[in-house]
Formats: C-alpha cells, sequence, structure tokens
C-alpha cells in the first residue's frame, strides 16, 4: 500500500493566531502522544513568548484526521502558560501513521546557529554567552536552575552576536584553564571581570588566566596558587568537583585576586551540611576598572 493510498483525508494547513483559549481546546485532543509533557521545555517556550522573543518558524501543530493532536503540545502549553497569543502554522486531517517520523532529526542548537553564521569558535561562544546571560539574571550562585531561569536559545544567540568580539578574547583566555576548569567557566568569569570589554587590555585578568594555566611565579599566599591545588587534588579521583563547584571557586579566587586578598587555603566548597559555603553570587571588577 502506498503513502497516499493511506492518507484518507485532504492534508489541510492554516495559518491561525492561537489563543490560550484556542490552546486549551487544542490541547483536548492531546490524547494519543506517546511523549510525555516536559514541563522545561514548556517553561523556555513560555518565558520566550512573554518576552515577545518567540519566531514562528514554519513547525507546525499536527492533527490527525481523527482529531488526534500529534505535535504541538509544547508550544500550545507554553501559549497557555504565558497567557500570550501566537500565531502558529496548523496542519489537519494527518494520517496518525505520521506520529512515528515526529521530531526524528537531530536537535539545533545555539551553537549550531552561530556556525551557520559563520562565528568563529560557535560551540565555546554559545556556552560563554549562556553563563554569562545566567550571570546576568542574578542566577550565577545556584546549584541548579529550572528552565524559567535557563537562558533561552534565543537569548544566548541575541548576546552572543551583539557581544561577539569580546567574548571571543575572554575565550582565547578562557581556554588557558583547560583541563582543570571548563573554558566557559573561565571564559565567562573573565568577561564579567572585564566589564564585558577586551579583557587582554587588563593585565590582572590577564594574569589571572596565565598563572590558572601554568602555575609559576606564585606564592603560598596566592588564591590562584591554592585555586590551581584544589583542581588538581581533585581531577580524576573519585570526588570530582561538578562544574558548578568550579565555577564558584574560581569565583572565589578571582575575587580574592581583584581584592589583592591573600590566604592561606581556598576552603572546601560545600552547599550542603553543617559547612556549607555561601557561594558568591558577584563577580568582582578586574582593578583596572575600579581604581
Amino acid at each position: 500500500m502506498t503513502a497516499n493510498k493511506r492518507r484518507a483525508f485532504p492534508i489541510v494547513s492554516t495559518s491561525e493566531m492561537v489563543t490560550p483559549e484556542m490552546a486549551k481546546e487544542l490541547m483536548q485532543l492531546n490524547t494519543g502522544n506517546f511523549r510525555k509533557l516536559d514541563v522545561n521545555v514548556v517553561t523556555k517556550y513560555a518565558n520566550d513568548m512573554s518576552a515577545g522573543a518567540w519566531m514562528t518558524n514554519g513547525d507546525t501543530i499536527k492533527i490527525s484526521g481523527t482529531k488526534v493532536l500529534l505535535d504541538g503540545q509544547h508550544r500550545l502549553m507554553a501559549i497557555i502558560k504565558s497567557g500570550v497569543t501566537v500565531q502558529c502554522l496548523i496542519v489537519r486531517d494527518l494520517t496518525a501513521l505520521v506520529g512515528h517520523t515526529i521530531d526524528d532529526g537531530k536537535a539545533r542548537t545555539a551553537a549550531h546557529w552561530l556556525a551557520h553564521n559563520n562565528v568563529k569558535n560557535a560551540n565555546k561562544l554559545a556556552a560563554t554567552a549562556k553563563m554569562v546571560v545566567l550571570y546576568n539574571k542574578g542566577y550565577w550562585a545556584l546549584t541548579g536552575v529550572d528552565a524559567g531561569r535557563t537562558p533561552t536559545r534565543t537569548e544566548i544567540i541575541e548576546y552572543g552576536i551583539q557581544n561577539q568580539e569580546a567574548l571571543q578574547t575572554a575565550i582565547q583566555l578562557g581556554i588557558k584553564g583547560s583541563p582543570l576548569v571548563s573554558c566557559s567557566t573561565l571564559s565567562s568569569i573573565i568577561y564579567v571581570a572585564a566589564g564585558g570589554e577586551d579583557a587582554k587590555q587588563f593585565p590582572t585578568v590577564v594574569w589571572f588566566a596565565d598563572r590558572l594555566s601554568l602555575g609559576d611565579g606564585l606564592s603560598s599566599t596566592d588564591p590562584v596558587f591554592h585555586l590551581r591545588a584544589r583542581l588538581t587534588k581533585a581531577a580524576g579521583t573519585i570526588n570530582r568537583l561538578t562544574e558548578y563547584h568550579k565555577r564558584m571557586l574560581v569565583t572565589i579566587a578571582w575575587n580574592k585576586t581583584a581584592a589583592g586578598d591573600s590566604i592561606k587555603k581556598l576552603l572546601k566548597f560545600s552547599t550542603t551540611g553543617p559547612t556549607r559555603t555561601v557561594p558568591p553570587d558577584t563577580i568582582l571588577l578586574t582593578p583596572e576598572l575600579t581604581e
């Protein structure tokens, strides 16, 4: 049997303004969806809609000829959650058999889009931009962020494009932290510390990145000395540090460096228990910007 013979209904495609009320009606057709609703995805979409950043990209709301919603539950729930009316392309009267062919491709990321637009270091730039947007939202010190706080793909792309030059410079310095800490962690701290400017023009920032990389010329009271010791000790052991812990430790060491403080040791960073450490939620500007 051919695909054309399987389709018992003429396919109808329309462009419609879907209100929250209409979205609720369409969600009543969501009776045979084998994909569990992901609340994080709904929140991401709803945030974009509320911020006016949602774009109609040609993806469709798909409904079978037997009145079953085949695709679009996350977009419809986001419309309901945000209370925003969104233009949608709706395809009706599809055969239910097309359900297994939906979402069968590889997801497109912010890095994919940046690379497609000839942005160098697209993966690193997207990851760094995400961390900077996270910081700007005030969520730097959180151990975990839900989708309502995680930067959306649109936010990452827009920030990355608008601040591309300074981010690229921060990435060049951030790469020096590998393998002790991820490039995005060090690059984002460097970028913020440099006030979003060309980080290479600030000697303290460059010194910090170089010393973290090389470890030479450090005294036993330098915050970077203790940061390197802490990161190196945890590397390759059963007590490996999460990237969040590394981010907090690098932030603490940078803030001590920026303030000109000497330390005897870098305290163990713990988010639980009686020795819980208060995580730093601010990255100090390099001294050259505050003198």
